[in-house]
């Protein structure tokens, strides 16, 4: 097991990614600054955490990173928000960032900058606290529609059948995890590594990888049909979205 009952992670934010099926306006604006109602993605993110009592909180920049340090740096001059900002040089993948963190062999909550969730983080931390688990990842379902109509064949007979707008229900990573200290040390400083390939580390050293399923909203804002439904599920209950943060933390 990588936490004891009362500790609490640090955290790890993702945000150096180009944003690429957002162009244009990723050309001038980083996808986590991205605003949500009258915050940035990347803002409401932040104070999720920390309501939440995560006490740190790590950003990892690579593109447009000045913007993001300066919107940082104005967070924490306004309201006492501070964030330590971690520069990939080259983009590590989704878990190389971890390498980039102190030394300290600690439980780290990683999260995908543009992810829009109403998650509970204690409820994610209680599920790899009682898998005894080295990575945890969260999961959602998701559900598509084929536009086309689905062939069954068999290699002997032919077709098999037919089925008209077949519906797919799959439960996908929903860009977020709990690493232990056993994650968190598979990762070699300054390789880029994705999280399937850590997962399979994690496993292939002995470890335990859980699962954790998220029933609620989650919206992976990555382009502009899931941007627009992210901005209106914000904008109908944000509420939902921001928990009240009281207080200035040191």
């Amino acid at each position: 097991m990588s936490t004891s009952r009362g500790e609490l992670p640090r955290a790890l934010i993702l945000a150096g990614g180009r944003g690429l099926r957002l162009q244009p306006f990723t050309f001038s604006i980083p996808k986590p600054l991205i605003p949500l109602g009258e915050r940035a993605m990347l803002e409401i993110l932040v104070r999720q955490l920390l309501a939440a009592g995560v006490p740190r909180i790590f950003v990892a920049l690579n593109y447009l990173a000045r913007l993001i340090r300066v919107y940082l740096r104005n967070l924490e001059e306004q309201e006492g928000i501070h964030c330590a900002c971690l520069q990939e040089d080259e983009p590590l993948g989704t878990a190389g960032a971890m390498g980039l963190l102190p030394a300290e062999a600690e439980t780290t909550i990683v999260c995908n900058a543009d992810v829009l969730t109403d998650l509970r983080w204690a409820d994610l931390l209680a599920c790899h606290r009682r898998e005894e688990a080295d990575l945890t990842i969260a999961g959602v379902r998701h559900v598509q529609t084929l536009p086309y109509g689905s062939l069954q064949t068999d290699e002997q007979t032919g077709f098999q059948g037919w089925s008209e707008r077949q519906t797919l229900c799959r439960l996908v990573s929903a860009g977020i995890y709990v690493a232990g200290p056993r994650a968190v040390g598979a990762v070699v400083p300054g390789e880029r590594i994705d999280m399937p390939e850590l997962a399979r580390r994690v496993r292939e050293g002995g470890g335990r990888v859980a699962v954790f399923e998220h029933a609620g909203t989650w919206f992976d804002v990555g382009d502009w049909p899931q941007y627009e439904r992210a901005a209106a599920a914000f904008a109908s209950n944000p509420g939902l979205f921001v928990e009240p943060f009281v207080g200035v933390r040191p």
